[in-house]
């Protein structure tokens, strides 16, 4: 067989292997639907008409061989005389030959193109159908990897047998077949490779095949066209091989990479002056080559898939790209599969990251040269100061509740400071996958949350006072008081934030840093100052009076105030005992007189807790006595928020009941054999099973109120406690007159309001009023009972006189009836005694028929009659 004749039948074999290929590319995208066999498909055809033309070009070539051989044998027979044929070679003769002539001149080009054209066209059709095309289902992939993996070796196989052909010069041609055959085999196994991984669920792999297909066709359209214009001026010198314009350098270098090195061996031996390439150690590199870079990937292998983990650092394993069952590999040692089917990414779970709040851009070293003095930086915040530039937050105005609609009016007034917060967090060893992959930068999404959180707390909170009536549950003062409580509720807040939205992280501190109005604002804010420092002396002053007078009125304050809650208890009773009858006035005025009760326990609680700080009263310390009575009497102040709560705007005991179960369990964890202890056990469980109760009854208004007010009675009987009452009385002050209240307040409770009202003991109850007001007045020491004291002297001398004259009045009577006319001249002379005392007086006694009365009735004359009105000269 001769050699054309082999290249025939090879190109005939590799036209029916190419074809089947495109048949099995066509059954497996039909089957499938994967879009990377269909890009697979068009590369593969596009094929089929490269095989044709090689096969007729052997086919011509080898009817040339015969005819010049038939040539050859008739010039043999003519004695080697050849000349009768040149003229008619000259005169196109050798059709065989002109035909093989004209295949190279003008069919190959013109196929050249057209091929090209078909490839971009193809490239260009399949990237617009995958980008419309969306991410589908692919059916039954491993059976049809099968099909691919038998037909992919079968072209490999015979692309290498075509390249070692093409190694011949009378075979070359198969070069250009058998390295586009070959990057048919690449294409076919990633189609094979994309329904792989369809199988395990990557659907994204075979689109991407998709796209890489088609693109490599684009490219290999683009190069026969350059190789074909390029062609077209290549000037065809005699005897030196030509080379087609379809056989692609690219596929070439892709399927025989010898060749490449073979170029940079002849480069190097040009470049060093001898031969490089007949040394050891390049022909240990030439034989050996394959095993060194197998051994060399054998290595990368095993050491990829040896993992240690550094102390304090958690590994995400990542299989094929995706993490499966939340595989989080902690300090140490760990086998994993090989890059790149397992990736590893650490984090560090033991540091502490930060965000700050509140900061803007760098201030320059211009800007913070006024804060330095002496060498060290000064913080004011009448002035810029610090490192970064200080942000804007808005604080609520505590409004004034006015009762009439604002829907109309302007927007409420808001404070505007200067508010620097750092947020420290830790990433959640067991939440390691949520922090790094549900977010593109958890760092920054920790800062927004963080953001709203303290807008929305800044946004209801007060400046530096405290909070209106009925808003218990709302921040206050946050650059005064409030601050430390601020700071436990915004670390609250984050969290919460955090865990909802998933972000892995433990909130470990939360802090404010500055806290101040802005710089522009100092003197306005000085001004402030001055007017609340002016108004807190006129409220000491108005105190120091009220004191001054209450220590008049009973020698004692604390005395006079017992003794106006005495009078004010004795005057309510009497005003319920009077409109008993009446249940709507009843029980408006029941519920005011209990607002008006918690109201003065709450001032109360804030009074002592005021003295507490300023020394005046002495901490509680460890005295089991003194945390028993100060625990019932919170319990009782947080029953009572919940009973104005529940007066004004409707009660909610969760923040209560949280509360009380904190402090169950830190009591029941600390734990002792004091007996007051086991009591504070006792209360603590007790408060948490009430709490319970009344949150289940947040629903039912009128159930809610019945049991809060049966809880705040029985709290406040128990600080009735004698031993409480003793240490209350021992202490003096207002903790007595807490004490006064609460009992009054444990009997405003007791008062039914239904119709078993109507036989509440209410005179008893007055009786004992009216006796504890006699009492406390009784012990008053200040200028009113001085007054009592000489007004019931005074009654008593009057009382003395009375009596005195009452009994001469009966001896008088005696003598006026023996002899009145002698009685009632004793009289006369007595009165005369008293008119006209030290005067001698005597008594003429005459007959009244021997008495003449005298009248001279003549007048003297005035002084004004005796006046001569005449005018002088």
């Amino acid at each position: 067989m001769t050699d054309q004749r082999r290249g025939l039948n090879v190109s005939i074999i590799g036209m029916s292997l190419q074809a089947m290929l495109a048949v099995v590319m066509l059954i497996v995208w039909l089957w499938s639907g994967s879009v990377a066999a269909m890009s697979a498909l068009w590369l593969v055809a596009a094929g089929v008409p490269l095989w044709v033309v090689a096969a007729v070009i052997f086919y011509c070539r080898e009817l040339a061989r015969r005819e010049q051989e038939d040539l050859d044998e008739i010039a043999r027979h003519s004695g080697g005389d050849t000349a009768i044929f040149d003229r008619a070679e000259e005169l196109s003769q050798r059709p065989a030959a002109k035909r093989v002539a004209w295949i190279d001149r003008y069919v190959v080009p013109i196929f050249t193109l057209l091929w090209a054209l078909g490839n971009a066209m193809a490239a260009v059709w399949m990237l617009r159908y995958v980008q419309a095309k969306g991410a589908g289902e692919i059916v039954s992939p491993s059976q049809n990897v099968l099909f691919l993996l038998v037909g992919g070796f079968l072209s490999f196989l015979f692309s290498y047998y075509c390249l070692g052909m093409a190694r011949v010069a009378s075979w070359r041609l198969l070069r250009a077949t058998g390295s586009y055959l070959l990057i048919n085999t690449l294409a076919i196994g990633a189609a094979a490779a994309a329904l792989v991984f369809a199988w395990q669920g990557y659907l994204a792999v075979d689109r991407a095949a998709a796209w890489v297909i088609p693109i490599v066709q684009a490219v290999l359209a683009a190069e026969l066209v350059l190789n074909f214009i390029l062609d077209l001026y290549r000037p065809r010198v005699p005897g030196q091989e030509h080379r087609y314009s379809f056989d692609s350098r690219l596929l070439n270098m892709i399927a025989e990479p010898s060749r490449v090195g073979h170029g940079l061996a002849e480069t190097l031996n040009y470049q060093f002056g001898f031969e490089v390439s007949r040394t050891w150690f390049y022909q240990l590199l030439r034989k050996s080559l394959v095993p060194l870079v197998l051994v060399g990937v054998l290595i990368l292998v095993l050491i990829s898939s040896l993992i240690i983990v550094p102390e304090g650092k958690n590994a995400v394993v990542r299989h094929w790209g995706k993490i499966e069952n939340e595989r989080i590999l902690g300090p140490g040692l760990h086998l994993c599969w090989p890059m790149p089917i397992d990736t590893i990414h650490t984090f560090n779970v033991s540091g502490v990251k930060e965000v700050l709040l509140g900061v803007g851009d760098l201030r320059g070293e211009a800007q913070r040269q006024a804060d330095f003095v002496n060498g060290r930086e000064m913080f004011l915040w009448t002035a810029e100061h610090g490192m970064h530039q200080e942000l804007d937050f808005i604080v609520a105005v505590p409004p004034v509740h006015s009762g009439v609609n604002r829907g109309d009016q302007a927007p409420p007034p808001v404070n505007i400071i200067k508010l620097v917060v750092s947020i420290q967090y830790k990433i959640r060893p067991s939440e390691v996958t949520s922090y790094g992959y549900n977010f593109v930068d958890p760092h920054k999404m920790i800062e927004m949350l963080a953001y709203r959180e303290l807008t929305r707390y800044c946004a209801s909170a007060t400046l530096d006072s405290p909070v209106g009536e009925g808003q218990t549950d709302r921040p206050e003062a946050i650059m005064t008081f409030g601050r430390r409580k601020a700071e436990t509720e915004l670390m609250r807040r984050v969290q919460a934030a955090a865990d909802k939205a998933k972000v892995g992280v433990d909130i470990s501190y939360v802090g404010f840093w500055a806290v101040h109005p802005p710089a522009e604002a100092a003197g306005e804010f000085e001004n402030v100052l001055k007017a609340e420092r002016a108004m807190d002396e006129k409220r000491f002053k108005a105190e120091a009076e009220a004191v001054k007078l209450l220590t008049e009125v009973a020698g004692d304050p604390v005395d006079a105030l017992r003794l106006a809650l005495s009078i004010r208890k004795l005057d309510e009773l009497e005003e319920l005992h009077r409109i008993v009858d009446d249940p709507n006035s009843f029980s408006r005025r029941l519920d005011g007189f209990l607002r008006n009760a918690i109201e003065n326990i709450h001032v109360l609680n804030e009074e002592i807790a005021r003295e507490r700080l300023m020394g005046k009263v002495a901490p509680i310390g460890n005295d089991p006595l003194k945390r028993l009575a100060e625990s019932r009497m919170e319990y009782l102040s947080g029953l009572l928020a919940l009973r104005g709560d529940a007066i004004f705007e409707g009660a909610n005991a969760a923040s209560l009941l949280e509360q009380a179960r904190q402090e169950a369990a830190a009591l029941v964890v600390a734990g002792t054999q004091d007996p007051l202890v086991g009591e504070l056990v006792k209360l603590s469980a007790r408060r948490v099973e009430e709490l319970e109760k009344l949150d289940s009854l947040k629903d039912n208004p009128a159930a809610f109120a019945q049991a809060l007010d049966g809880y705040i009675a029985t709290a406040a009987m128990e600080l009735s406690d004698p031993r409480i009452a003793d240490l209350q009385r021992q202490t003096g002050g207002r903790w007595l007159l807490r004490n006064e209240y609460v009992r009054y307040l444990a009997e405003l409770v007791s008062i039914p309001r239904d119709d078993s009202r109507i036989k509440y003991d209410f005179s008893g109850a007055i009786s004992l009023a009216q006796q504890r007001v006699d009492t406390l007045f009784e012990a008053a020491s200040g200028e009113p009972a001085a007054t009592l004291a000489l007004a019931k002297s005074y009654r008593l001398s009057k009382e003395l006189e009375e009596r005195a004259r009452y009994d001469a009045m009966a001896y008088e009577a005696l003598a006026y009836n023996a002899s009145p006319e002698v009685y009632m001249l004793d009289r006369w002379l007595a009165v005369w005694d008293e008119v006209l005392p030290n005067i001698h007086k005597y008594v003429l006694a005459v007959p009244r028929d021997k008495l003449e009365v005298w009248l001279n009735w003549h007048r003297e004359a005035a002084g004004l009659e005796e006046a001569d009105f005449k005018p002088q000269e």
